[in-house]
């Protein structure tokens, strides 16, 4: 679809054209406020040690191999070269697990979490767990925002289900043939089976989204666009795990994903500032970053998952700016104020979240014959993304029908 079709869509969705906004190229200046971190969470897939998230990270447990001879595990900074994703936080190795059966590593998000690199010694099939045996565990913190759908917050933090071996998220992709073997590669397993859980928890970021719709009297229209976007979750998310199953050759899925303190917004106000977050932002630059991807991946399978994901997050992004647009319109110039802040929260913290460079960059041309693009492309392409989309839709949403006031000028172009 491209950055430009992408913009001009959701400014038709808001009943503006592109000439008539004038839109440059231009960039937000930032303005006052901070992120506070989150409140904690009670899960702790490693003990030891705790870390704090903003709203644009989740904790990934990394595992690697270790020798059956060694009685330590590596300290996080030895560890980092070794795994694909994340920046390990923990403050020190753990001693060595015992042997046991290995499965893929996993991930949550909350806002914090507790961990320390050390050994897994018990395994979990219901998402409580993570990988055992010859192999040193830690929590990883990743905070690229975006290509991976609308995120599933729970007190400003992503959350996601841990990574299991199971059946039954494999079968019914109609973009992966698991008959076809392609080379094995551990690293691509892993990325598309984070991807995957990212796409499940999507699922439950739409079901609370349209719970919310109903709850607040919400027109059709955006009541069936919410849900046909679920169905669209549920897909991805499919193809994600069949592609993950496909490169590490055992079929995984999701463990349980918690939901029971996430319950659906009960006023406008705290719906819009999730809508931004989830929907405005992290379905743009989804649909952004998969398009990209596109442009390098040879792989005829991978490019059938990221074409259907460029047009579906496009149309998800288009329906988060219609009902923050709708509720402004029902809500007046107090709901405006919150969409506008937080928005300006986001873009503050969208420039300070530095995403290291990984593992990924030694396989760099597998990995993007495959659908991955590295942290710098990422990084770029959230960017365009904030800069020739994000922001003038902004500013055509906070001025919708003339009604422009100082509150919607706070996003300010330079």
């Amino acid at each position: 679809m491209g950055l430009t079709a992408l913009r001009t869509k959701i400014l038709a969705s808001l009943g503006v054209s592109v000439s008539a906004l004038g839109y440059a190229g231009c960039h937000q200046t930032l303005i006052g406020g901070n992120c506070n971190p989150p409140a904690p969470h009670d899960e702790t897939p490693i003990p030891g040690c705790t870390v704090h998230l903003t709203g644009f990270e989740h904790a990934v447990v990394s595992c690697i191999s270790v020798s059956a001879m060694a009685t330590t595990c590596p300290t996080p900074a030895e560890a980092q070269n070794s795994v694909q994703f994340g920046t390990l936080k923990c403050a020190d190795g753990g001693p060595m697990p015992t042997s046991g059966s290995a499965s893929t590593s996993s991930a949550t998000s909350a806002g914090s979490t507790s961990g320390a690199g050390g050994a897994s010694s018990s395994a979990s099939s219901s998402g409580s767990g993570f990988g055992t045996g010859a192999q040193c565990c830690y929590i990883a913190i990743d905070n690229s925002f975006g290509c991976t759908g609308r995120p599933f917050t729970v007190d400003g933090a992503s959350r996601v289900a841990l990574v299991v071996s199971r059946e039954g998220w494999t079968g019914k992709s109609r973009n992966v043939s698991l008959g076809e073997a392609p080379p094995r590669h551990a690293g691509l397993a892993e990325a598309w089976a984070r991807d995957a859980v990212a796409e499940h928890a999507s699922i439950a970021s739409f079901a609370r989204f349209v719970q919310e719709l109903l709850a607040f009297g919400a027109p059709a229209d955006l009541v069936r666009r919410a849900t046909r976007a679920m169905a669209d979750e549920i897909a991805h998310a499919e193809d994600c795990f069949a592609l993950a199953t496909r490169f590490g050759g055992a079929a995984v899925g999701p463990g349980s994903l918690a939901t029971h303190d996430a319950p659906p917004a009960t006023d406008l106000a705290s719906a819009v500032r999730a809508t931004i977050i989830e929907g405005c932002i992290g379905e743009t630059i989804s649909a952004i970053c998969a398009e990209h991807a596109l442009t390098s991946t040879t792989d005829v399978e991978v490019r059938r998952v990221l074409e259907k994901i460029v047009r579906d997050e496009s149309r998800h992004a288009e329906l988060a700016f219609r009902f923050v647009a709708w509720a402004i319109d029902r809500g007046g110039e107090s709901i405006r104020s919150v969409a506008q802040e937080e928005l300006a929260r986001a873009r503050r913290a969208s420039q300070t979240n530095a995403e290291p460079e990984t593992a990924q960059e030694k396989d760099a041309d597998l990995f993007r014959a495959c659908g991955r693009i590295s942290a710098t492309d990422r990084r770029r392409t959230a960017e365009k993304a904030w800069s020739e989309v994000l922001l003038p839709c902004a500013e055509a949403l906070f001025a919708r029908n003339g009604r422009t006031n100082a509150a919607a000028r706070a996003v300010t172009w330079m």
